[in-house]
């Protein structure tokens, strides 16, 4: 922002100026009109006096003050008018209204000629409005200044610009740089009270600087253009510097936007790292790149719109690739909208243990395209997502209670004393034990086998992994084991009995 004097030195330097061919100079036309009305004012044939007549006034002095002005603002405003492609006929109409009236400038409608008796000139209400918007360039500023530091109409003493403009220079950047520190600490003010946080994180406030200072940018950029036509440069300079800060404003904003993404990500990150769900630190990176690379695309289309590219066609051209792409990667398409799917309803998160069609494993991690699952024989497959959101999806991670079943099989001939004895000693080891479920269990006899009298342990372990339900179940055995060892009691294994009778004898065969 502070090169901008020595970048409209070397601009002023290299620009060249108006160039038009030479035309007759009367008022026999608009071409001819418009030419006699920029010949007279060019530093070569300076004479305002013939300039005025292109305006449709009685009073000389006036016509000669609306050409200078509006000489002014034509340069200070960075219009640019290509004679070539002005209408030369004398009978010119205006297609749309049907009148003898032609408008230069379609962003500046008041403006226009019209033809009367002596020919083309710019008509009356045009004065006033000429004198409007003269206002608007010949500010307070401009005025003091020219005051200050008088120039006439004649070269600059320096290349490119009179001593009032450079001095106009140095006070527009001055005031640029005020406006920069108040919006950045303004615009910081607010950004934190959006946020409404006691305490700042640094990574929140780093984040927070670097989207502001595009944004502070791009209000300068409209500062400069406000405070730019004060200064009435050259045509060739004004209209470059006016191209460029046309140019700035969708850069400046893509980028602000850009940043803004990133400020949003540290503030998801920071809250998904308090929540329980480790898909939410998976989604967070993948959020920001998509973001990312859409603010990039919008802020590429909005580029060339600018730079006058046709972006109706280059879309309709996408919009067929486009088509044609889904068609080819419609089984990619479908795998992002499932895994769009699987964030949304969070059937599963990394680290459970999940069980589907012959998938058994657990979740490493969820892509855009795929999820990937650590088996337990350490093998790791790849499921796509757009199959996995169709699937019947059992999730042993979100499992409160892990169940433990078995059957105690007691040798036959154990008492039935001992037997109620050791029902009530294993429904004891439950309630003490740490990580059993209290308020559930089943502990009966429950019938009689082949082999052994048979007791039902039907328990629930509360642990968070299989790891500690494996370390929650041998002391459960172990305690079952010292129960029984108390008791007396044995437990049983298969075996048979086997009773042989005595056979009769046969009659001798003698």
């Amino acid at each position: 922002m502070f090169r901008t004097p020595i970048v409209l030195f070397f601009v002023s330097l290299f620009c060249q100026t108006l160039q038009s061919q030479e035309y007759p100079l009367d008022i026999n036309s608009p071409r001819h009109a418009m030419h006699l009305h920029l010949h007279y004012l060019s530093q070569e044939s300076y004479q305002p006096e013939l300039a005025a007549k292109a305006f449709q006034v009685q009073d000389p002095q006036l016509g000669a003050e609306a050409a200078i002005q509006l000489k002014e603002i034509l340069d200070a405003k960075g219009y640019f008018i290509d004679l070539s492609n002005v209408p030369a006929e004398a009978s010119y109409t205006d297609s749309i209204s049907g009148l003898a009236r032609y408008t230069p400038l379609s962003s500046w409608p008041e403006l226009y000629l019209i033809k009367t008796e002596l020919g083309w000139q710019y008509s009356a209400k045009s004065i006033g409005s000429i004198q409007r918007d003269f206002a608007t360039v010949h500010t307070i500023l401009t005025r003091q200044l020219m005051k200050w530091f008088p120039a006439g109409h004649a070269a600059a003493p320096w290349p490119g610009f009179h001593l009032w403009q450079y001095v106009g220079f140095a006070v527009v950047l001055l005031l640029l740089w005020l406006i920069h520190r108040i919006q950045m600490w303004l615009m910081e003010k607010i950004v934190y009270y959006l946020i409404k946080s006691p305490v700042i994180p640094k990574e929140v406030r780093m984040a927070t600087h670097k989207m502001l200072i595009p944004l502070s940018y791009y209000f300068l950029t409209l500062s400069v253009v406000f405070f730019l036509p004060s200064l009435i440069l050259p045509l060739p300079v004004s209209r470059v510097v006016f191209w460029m800060l046309r140019l700035a404003v969708p850069i400046l904003m893509t980028f602000a936007a850009y940043r803004t993404v990133d400020l949003l990500m540290v503030i998801l990150k920071r809250k998904a790292e308090k929540t329980e769900s480790t898909l939410d630190d998976q989604l967070v990176p993948l959020l920001r790149k998509f973001l990312k690379a859409l603010v990039l695309v919008l802020g590429v289309v909005w580029v060339l719109s600018r730079l006058d590219f046709n972006v109706t066609a280059l879309l309709a051209g996408v919009s067929l690739g486009g088509l044609a792409f889904a068609l080819a990667a419609q089984d990619t398409i479908k795998n992002m909208f499932g895994s769009l799917l699987i964030f949304l309803d969070k059937p599963f998160q990394v680290g459970d243990w999940i069980q589907a069609d012959s998938i058994d494993g657990t979740v490493e991690e969820v892509g855009f395209r795929s999820t990937r699952v650590r088996t337990f024989a350490n093998s790791v497959i790849y499921v796509p997502n757009g199959k996995i959101s169709d699937m019947m999806v059992n999730n042993m991670g979100m499992r409160k209670f892990r169940r433990f079943n078995t059957t105690l099989g007691l040798e036959y001939g154990t008492p039935a004393e001992k037997i109620q004895l050791f029902v009530e000693g294993l429904k004891q080891i439950v309630l003490e034990h740490p990580s059993t479920r209290k308020d559930y269990y089943e502990i009966h006899l429950n019938g009689f086998g082949a082999y052994s009298i048979d007791v039902l342990f039907y328990i629930f372990f509360e642990v968070p992994n299989w790891s500690e339900e494996l370390k929650a179940r041998q002391d459960v055995l172990f305690k079952v084991l010292e129960l029984a060892s108390s008791l007396d009691v044995s437990f049983a294994f298969p075996s048979q009995t086997l009773h042989i009778g005595s056979m009769p004898e046969l009659p001798s065969q003698r």
